[in-house]
């Protein structure tokens, strides 16, 4: 049976290599594979100069990790909920007592943008969470006009990019997003159980709050300098080294694509055939 959603039918070259014996990561050829699939997804998103960090986890557990280490130090936040995961960040907001104000849309429905406005002029957030697709519902919302207000009143943008990275035009970038959160498991078309957070260039030194210790932000930078350096100590859950194995294969085709389309429709993935390079 052919699947024609995510997460879909995962090629036999990548499934071959998810067959594979675990590389060990202290070595210069793991650290290697890490510094390239970050690079990779740096310039996929449209975030070149950004930093990836890359988490064993599903896509709740990237956006626990925002809320935890950066919506926690702001003083209030304003959440879209469309469906079932806008109403996650409205969930996780309540878990980590951050205050937020909900903008309720209804299920299926674009956001009505003069309205959002007005919301965000009264209720003064510094932080604005959102999906660009809400996979709940299929609506695809507007980011460059969310990004366009929240430049305009100085608010913070956050946007969960899952189930639309590699499927729907974005350049977090040019839409002024501060941090993405992505999984394994859509668009990349790989297993699922592995999340990735990118942070804009102009979050570089900003002072992450820690409330969390597995997806502390600082942590996670530490480690990833340390896996670079073939020097890491911390892996206490080796899938990350598994599906980070088989992701750098699929950046490798999607990067190849997306330099000959604007973007990648929908459907292309299904089209592309993964080519495994020779060590």
């Amino acid at each position: 049976m052919k699947l024609f959603v995510f997460p879909g039918n995962i090629e036999e070259d990548i499934l071959a290599i998810g067959a594979q014996q675990l590389p060990y990561m202290r070595t210069s050829f793991f650290s290697q594979v890490v510094k390239e699939s970050e690079q990779m997804m740096l310039n996929l998103i449209g975030c070149p100069q950004g930093k990836a960090i890359f988490y064993t986890g599903s896509g709740t557990g990237a956006m626990d990790a925002v809320v935890a280490n950066y919506v926690s130090s702001k003083q209030k936040a304003l959440v879209i909920a469309g469906g079932s995961f806008g109403y996650r960040w409205r969930d996780l907001c309540s878990y980590y007592k951050c205050a937020h104000f909900v903008h309720e849309l209804k299920f299926g429905v674009d956001i009505n943008y003069d309205e959002l406005e007005s919301v965000i002029k009264d209720e003064q957030p510094d932080v604005l969470l959102c999906q660009h697709h809400e996979t709940s519902s299929g609506q695809l919302f507007n980011i460059k006009r969310i990004g366009k207000l929240c430049k305009k009143y100085q608010v913070s943008l956050v946007v969960d990019v899952i189930s639309s990275f590699l499927a729907d035009p974005f350049n977090m970038d040019e839409c002024g997003v501060d941090i993405c959160i992505t999984s394994s498991q859509k668009g990349l078309n790989i297993l699922p159980g592995l999340s990735i957070v990118i942070l804009a260039k102009n979050l570089e030194d900003y002072p992450f709050a820690h409330n969390s210790f597995y997806f502390d932000f600082d942590d996670g930078s530490k480690i990833y300098i340390d896996i670079c350096s073939g020097t890491s100590n911390y892996y206490d859950n080796c899938y990350w080294v598994s599906a980070d194995n088989t992701e750098e294969e699929v950046f490798d085709c999607a990067y190849e694509i997306v330099e000959e389309n604007e973007f990648v429709h929908r459907n292309t993935i299904y089209m592309c055939k993964f080519i495994i390079k020779e060590d």
